[in-house]
């Protein structure tokens, strides 16, 4: 759940690199600053108040994990096929344990190496990875779920064969390509 403080700070990133250069090195590092600091105090206040009876027994199963992640970074082993299943454990544990599941994508995250492991970009090959995922995935059902849209009791079966649902997904994906492509040629053109 986002917060309109993280929202608002958000925007104001965009924005500023939207800008480039016109903004001072100096706003730019105060702004990302309270954006991380912010984000640091919501991710302990989601680990502290929305966690249920800790597990000890799942928590140490989500430390060794975690261990073996970072044991692998080190070790060079960067592949998908170890990194994805170890995290999947990650994550069941955390859930069990009691803490917040987020939690163990923060962790996940920060054991990223952001220098290269056998001379691979590691870091950015993940965020490659993951945008598309993320973008057109994660982030569509995290703001559906926040906003209150409910996907049971069988509303996709019922909007697949909504014509209503059909001209809906018509005009955002060709009409928006459609418009987009045509306002960009007559601005070429003018």
């Amino acid at each position: 759940m986002g917060h309109p403080d993280g929202d608002r700070i958000a925007f104001a990133v965009g924005i500023m690199a939207l800008l480039g250069d016109r903004v001072p090195a100096s706003a730019k590092l105060f702004l990302l600053s309270v954006a991380i600091v912010d984000d640091i105090i919501a991710i302990t206040v989601i680990a502290v108040f929305y966690s249920d009876d800790i597990a000890l027994g799942w928590l140490g199963a989500a430390a060794l994990t975690l261990a073996l992640v970072t044991a692998a970074w080190r070790a060079g082993l960067a592949r998908w096929w170890i990194q994805v299943p170890l995290a999947g454990v990650a994550w069941v544990a955390v859930f069990n344990s009691g803490v917040h599941a987020t939690i163990a994508g923060v962790a996940l995250g920060l054991l990223v190496p952001a220098r290269p492991v056998d001379g691979r970009e590691v870091l950015v090959a993940v965020e490659h990875r993951l945008h598309p995922v993320t973008a057109y995935v994660i982030v569509p059902l995290f703001a559906l779920a926040n906003a209150g849209v409910d996907l049971g009791g069988g509303v996709l079966g019922e909007a697949v064969g909504s014509r209503l649902a059909w001209a809906i997904v018509a005009g955002l994906v060709v009409g928006k390509v459609l418009g987009i492509a045509g306002a960009a040629h007559l601005g070429r053109v003018s």
